[in-house]
């Protein structure tokens, strides 16, 4: 089973620019990992409803094909190495990469990154793992979110007990209505454009 990886470095806010300039770079050094089923960087327009666009911050999106491929890279492998040494400069503190599983019937996330903006909502489901997905798919319904424009998963390991849904499309405009964010248990959201 896929397992998808959210990342999201903090940079120094007086080399941003030049920590995005390396970005792809850092990115080149991961395209020939076999294990690695897409890799992609989004550039971070929102946060929790803020414009956090100016800060220039970005979340990686890595999906593996097991777990284990991920333990296997983070964080001590060659390649980890090959991809983390032209941001190391740039770093403020790094990132605290969070893993999800695919929910029950979802598969790889892999189609969702490839659309050009992207509704991220991350919270916790406590006792109502079920109810939740279930509240998903019916937020999904009133939206009218096309078949396939999305993406559910729950966390694995040290995020047990989390959740990401994922709206992808062309705009920033659409997502879930604050009534359903607030319903969904929502800790964090974001509003991401996928980077070239």
């Amino acid at each position: 089973m896929t397992v998808t990886e959210l990342a999201s470095p903090n940079f120094k806010p007086e080399s941003a620019e030049d920590a995005f300039a390396a970005i792809p770079a850092a990115r080149a050094a991961l395209e020939n990992v076999d294990v690695i089923e897409y890799i992609g960087t989004t550039h971070i327009l929102q946060h929790n409803g803020a414009d956090v666009s100016h800060e220039l911050r970005s979340i990686a999106t890595i999906v593996w094909d097991k777990v284990e491929s991920f333990h296997d890279f983070f964080p001590n492998s060659e390649a980890f190495k090959a991809f983390i040494t032209p941001l190391i400069p740039y770093i403020a503190s790094p990132a605290a990469p969070k893993l999800f599983d695919p929910a029950p019937g979802y598969a790889s996330s892999e189609h969702i990154w490839k659309e050009l903006v992207s509704h991220i909502y991350l919270g916790q489901f406590g006792e109502k793992k079920t109810q939740v997905l279930e509240a998903w798919k019916k937020a999904l319904g009133e939206i009218g979110s096309g078949e396939g424009k999305d993406w559910f998963g729950y966390g694995i390991e040290a995020d047990e007990g989390t959740w990401v849904g994922v709206l992808a499309g062309e705009s920033v405009e659409g997502g879930l209505s604050a009534e359903r964010v607030q319903e969904l248990g929502v800790v964090e959201r974001w509003i991401v454009k996928r980077m070239t």
